[in-house]
């Protein structure tokens, strides 16, 4: 009795601690850390100015709660993972629990729940980094870096992850 005491406190506090509401079924998964703050480090992007085809984003994202630590990349090869038809287009990191969005406002990144839970319904954390870049025209193109090597920011949705 004292166990489940304990176990409903600490659920509590992770609950409390995210930027997002958790969903009821997901409180109960006692075995489960969920996304709530994530650092990207190297962010460097690479703007094509001809047609589009050498376009490039790089980066490194953690989240040291999860044990998450993957490299992420877009490139000509890539292949977006988008769910659903007319969705804006998510590329995978090396981590198939870790995706990402590259748009003018930013990077959002989105990070599978629990990706062992037994939940019927799967969910996913994701959040959006504005970054300070500093570009560089080159003749094919704009290359930019964030002026910070490293950058920390919290997760701030948590929504029933969308089929592929």
């Amino acid at each position: 009795m004292l166990f489940s005491a304990i176990l409903v406190g600490l659920l509590a506090e992770v609950v409390a601690s995210a930027a997002y509401s958790v969903p009821v079924e997901m409180i109960a998964e006692a075995d489960c850390t969920l996304p709530a703050q994530y650092t990207i480090g190297d962010f460097t992007t690479f703007g094509d100015k001809f047609n589009g085809t050498s376009n490039t984003t790089t980066f490194h994202f953690t989240d040291s709660a999860t044990g998450i630590d993957t490299s992420c990349q877009r490139n000509s090869s890539s292949k977006s993972i988008t769910p659903g038809r007319g969705s804006t287009p998510r590329w995978p990191c090396d981590n198939s629990n870790v995706e990402f969005i590259y748009q003018a406002n930013g990077l959002t990144v989105i990070e599978a729940a629990c990706p062992e839970s037994t939940t019927s319904t799967k969910f996913e954390a994701a959040g959006t980094t504005a970054f300070n870049l500093t570009c560089t025209n080159k003749y094919d193109g704009t290359f930019c870096t964030s002026a910070l090597s490293t950058v920390t920011n919290n997760f701030t949705s948590f929504e029933p992850r969308t089929a592929a």
